[in-house]
């Protein structure tokens, strides 16, 4: 398919109808081709009311055979920017791309100016819009799913199963390149892991009392009785005092 480039820079307005009422009109541009879902916008000129501008440049890309056919118009929206309220329709031109290219200087050549009138909502020529363009050469591509933007390059195909890195085909597990020795099983089919050593061996046997020495209970001497101790002195003082009092009798 063929397609064209177009650039086009919005740069003024004049003589719009004033539906600001209560202060200016904050005025902007929206701008398609018609069929086309992708839109630029301008900025917002908040100072300039019934007589605004922007120069503003925004590019699309065209179908070849679509502007032969006279299909493709070039469509701006002027627009009041409200803070309150939703924003509010100025007025739209419609301009064939078929008559621009007409009037085109060739590929690649400076942009021209153009000026056309700007319809209000009540179908009335109020105001004009200043606009220049220029178109670049034409150039093929593949098809697309659009008839006014070229396919993206080098999608891949959805369809098209993923590609697997070879020597080791999905759904297959691991294996080795060749030249590596197999791996050694181990007892329990692991590779790589010695068998656990046979009970009974690998430890010397315990020694009673895990190597520290048998608890020697310390052996403690008799207590004195001391009240036997006591009672056998006043006894003794007692029996004294009794032979005395016999001797002195």
């Amino acid at each position: 398919m063929e397609y064209r480039p177009l650039e086009v820079t919005i740069i003024s307005a004049k003589g719009l109808k004033d539906i600001g009422h209560l202060s200016k009109m904050d005025v902007y541009v929206i701008s398609t081709i018609s069929g086309d879902p992708w839109t630029h916008k301008t900025p917002v000129d908040k100072d300039g009311g019934s007589h605004p501008s922007w120069d503003f440049t925004m590019k699309f890309t065209v179908d070849e055979t679509a502007i032969q056919a006279n299909s493709l118009n070039l469509v701006f929206q002027l627009r009041h920017e409200r803070t309150l309220l939703a924003d509010k329709d100025i007025g739209e031109v419609h301009v064939p791309v078929k008559e621009l290219l007409g009037n085109a200087a060739g590929d690649d050549k400076p942009a021209v100016l153009a000026e056309y009138p700007v319809r209000n909502p009540s179908g009335k020529d109020e105001g004009t819009l200043k606009f220049s363009f220029k178109f670049g050469p034409v150039y093929r591509t593949g098809a697309g799913t659009s008839s006014i933007h070229p396919p993206p390059v080098n999608v891949p195909d959805p369809n098209t199963p993923p590609a697997f890195p070879a020597g080791n085909p999905p759904g297959l597990p691991f294996q080795l390149p060749a030249g590596y020795p197999p791996p050694a099983m181990g007892q329990y089919g692991y590779p790589g892991y010695p068998p656990p050593p046979p009970l009974g061996t690998g430890y010397p046997p315990m020694e009673p009392g895990y190597g520290y020495p048998p608890v020697q209970q310390q052996q403690h001497p008799p207590r004195r009785n001391h009240y036997a101790q006591s009672a056998g002195l006043v006894g003794a003082l007692i029996g004294a005092m009794v032979i005395g009092e016999n001797l002195g009798n």
